[in-house]
């Protein structure tokens, strides 16, 4: 008996980054793509309530932006990422300001 089996081509994937992390002010976010690209971004607190949510266009020569985290309080965040159905998470800690 054969049982059909797949796989999602993992590799084909964006790489996520954000730095620094732990953030004061702003917060990094490269995201590698090898064509133009509209990605749904957002940032959710630790409830899972969206305390920020943008549309952002990436491209091969613009892989990155830096948002602006000064009015967000200090605590743990998920920076999460929709770009043609595929979503990508990434865990980040915002410090609290001096």
């Amino acid at each position: 008996v054969d049982f059909p089996v797949g796989v999602n081509n993992i590799a084909s994937l964006p790489e996520l980054n954000v730095y620094p992390n732990p953030a004061a002010t702003s917060l990094s976010i490269t995201l590698g793509v090898q064509k133009t690209t509209t990605a749904e971004l957002s940032i959710a607190d630790v409830y899972g309530r969206i305390v920020w949510k943008e549309s952002k266009q990436f491209s091969r020569n613009n892989k990155a932006i830096t948002i602006d985290v000064t009015k967000l309080p200090a605590g743990t965040y998920m920076l999460q990422t929709n770009i043609s159905g595929h979503h990508l998470t990434k865990k980040w800690i915002k410090l609290a300001q001096d």
